[in-house]
């Protein structure tokens, strides 16, 4: 897990990185990782430089969870296509009594 510094936001960061990080591994999910890694470290450089924008940054925010939200979205459904995938190429099981017949 990312160390997110700020105490005012670091809840914020965290919850969405155990959202991630509760995910199962794939090339988007590190990259779900890694852009909020880097939008947090943005947003500290923008409270370093500007304390009250604050208010001004929930934009950011709002910005930055939709985003987030909308890959996991994406992630579920790519992983929920893949199992959908893979268990439509399992063939159909028979009856034992018919194999017995056999």
């Amino acid at each position: 897990m990312v160390s997110y510094g700020n105490p005012k936001i670091a809840s914020y960061f965290e919850k969405l990185d155990a959202k991630l990080s509760g995910m199962p591994d794939d090339g988007e999910k590190a990259i779900c990782l890694q852009n909020l890694a880097a939008q947090n470290a943005r947003f500290q450089r923008k409270l370093a430089d500007d304390p009250w924008s604050m208010t001004a940054s929930a934009f950011d925010l709002t910005e930055i969870a939709d985003g987030i939200e909308l890959r996991l979205s994406r992630l579920r459904e790519s992983i929920r296509a893949k199992i959908a995938e893979a268990t439509s190429q399992i063939p159909p099981c028979h009856d034992i009594s018919d194999m017995r017949a056999a």
